[in-house]
């Protein structure tokens, strides 16, 4: 057994498919951008939740300043805000 999980690999190939098919690929490609740009403001938010608990950090992991995710959710949320209004 691989322990692949092959649902969401299908599914994930399907809508892949489906938006190769239905959309231009200008279209595509923006698309992708802006979903790509989601995806880093919720690794932001995610890194600020983590950094904000009290618990110390296991030994041996990089450490970040604190302000490094509230600007990479800034920088990610204006570039998303310049592309609604371009």
């Amino acid at each position: 057994m691989t322990h692949t999980p092959l649902l969401a690999t299908a599914i994930g190939v399907g809508a892949i498919l489906l938006l190769a098919l239905a959309v231009p690929l200008a279209g595509l490609a923006d698309l992708t951008a802006g979903f790509t740009l989601v995806i880093f403001a919720v690794v932001n938010l995610a890194l600020i939740r983590i950094k904000s608990r009290t618990e110390a950090a296991p030994l041996g992991t990089f450490i970040c300043p604190r302000w490094v995710p509230f600007a990479g959710l800034f920088s990610s949320v204006l570039l998303l805000v310049v592309d609604l209004i371009v």
